[in-house]
């Protein structure tokens, strides 16, 4: 139902209703519109600093690259069985991915032992002997590595498209 609310719709939608209930007579709902404010506040300060990001990027890259700003994991099924998909191409154990970080894109390795297990990622970490094993963060960014080597074709699979 609210899938096409943008940020913005939902920033003007809290100052709005923040606007009236600063005036309200009780107490705490003045102080819970002034926190909502300032929430509010800060999520558009977060976002344009995302945009003002994405700017840089797109300045700093040579000209022709491609930007790549990565897909979710989407749980389907195919001939196999139930397994996550990114981009609509089939994740298999063992697969090389890149997850998105603040600091840029990390190659990462996926494992699964579907429909068994939770997909887990294993992490190779600078100063670390052993790999970080972590659950998949189903809100996170990947991309192939082929999406991310300059100059490379488009990602095509050879698997069936999730169902």
């Amino acid at each position: 139902m609210y899938d096409d609310i943008t940020l913005d719709d939902a920033v003007n939608f809290v100052n709005v209703a923040t606007d009236s209930l600063a005036r309200h007579a009780d107490k705490d709902v003045r102080g819970l519109a002034i926190a909502a404010k300032e929430l509010v506040s800060h999520v558009a300060e977060q976002s344009r600093e995302i945009e003002r990001e994405r700017a840089r990027r797109r300045a700093l890259a040579p000209e022709g690259a491609r930007l790549v700003e990565g897909h979710r994991l989407e749980e389907g099924t195919d001939s196999g069985g139930r397994r996550d998909f990114l981009a609509d191409c089939a994740v298999h154990a063992g697969q090389t991915l890149y997850l998105l970080t603040c600091v840029g894109w990390h190659a990462v390795r996926y494992e699964s032992n579907m429909p068994h297990r939770a997909a887990v990622l294993y992490l190779s970490l600078p100063g670390v002997q052993q790999e970080v094993v972590i659950a998949v963060p189903r809100g996170a960014l990947f991309a192939w590595p082929e999406e991310l080597q300059w100059g490379a074709s488009p990602l095509r699979c050879s698997g069936p498209l999730p169902t």
